[in-house]
């Protein structure tokens, strides 16, 4: 499919004298190496939770009836072949990512420090504070996948769940 796919891209640029009849047999004939084809997921890239916000803005966006394609149908952000822009800037979106990774690992060394000898969910609590204190891990822990940060996922919330008695679970 993928050979096929780049043939027919070739014979466009072909027809469009972007490439002489040698250089598009070559290409035509050249061995296709996907091995280092490496698919992304939506977390990987810069700003996962920014473009995930912009996704779902673009989707609301695009469902009033003022933004339909000429035929009448809906745009699909994910295949129509839009371009959006925004006013990130992807430097700046690097360097703040890697700030926050620093500061997430001295705060995550911190947090041990002084929660190493302590389990958090029960440290002080009486029966009333460890039922809230339940029922909140349980619904951080069923969060837990849904929280990021500009990719960097709270990594408080997965120490809290680690320090959790499992007579807790129960």
């Amino acid at each position: 499919m993928a050979k096929t796919r780049r043939n027919t891209v070739l014979a466009l640029m072909h027809e469009k004298s972007h490439l002489n009849n040698s250089q598009f047999e070559e290409a035509k004939n050249s061995t296709l190496d996907v091995t280092q084809f490496k698919r992304e997921t939506h977390l990987e890239g810069l700003a996962p939770y920014f473009r995930a916000e912009l996704g779902k803005w673009l989707k609301d966006l695009l469902s009033d009836p003022k933004y339909l394609k000429p035929d009448g149908s809906k745009y699909n952000i994910y295949e129509d072949g839009l371009k959006i822009y925004t006013t990130i800037n992807p430097e700046y979106q690097r360097l703040a990512e890697e700030a926050a990774g620093e500061h997430m690992t001295n705060i995550q060394k911190s947090y041990f420090n002084v929660w190493k000898t302590n389990d958090p969910w029960t440290f002080e609590a009486d029966e009333n504070q460890l039922k809230i204190r339940k029922q909140h891990y349980k619904i951080s822990f069923e969060k837990q996948n849904d929280i990021r940060l500009s990719g960097i996922s709270i990594m408080v919330n997965c120490y809290l769940c680690l320090l959790m008695k499992s007579e807790m679970l129960t």
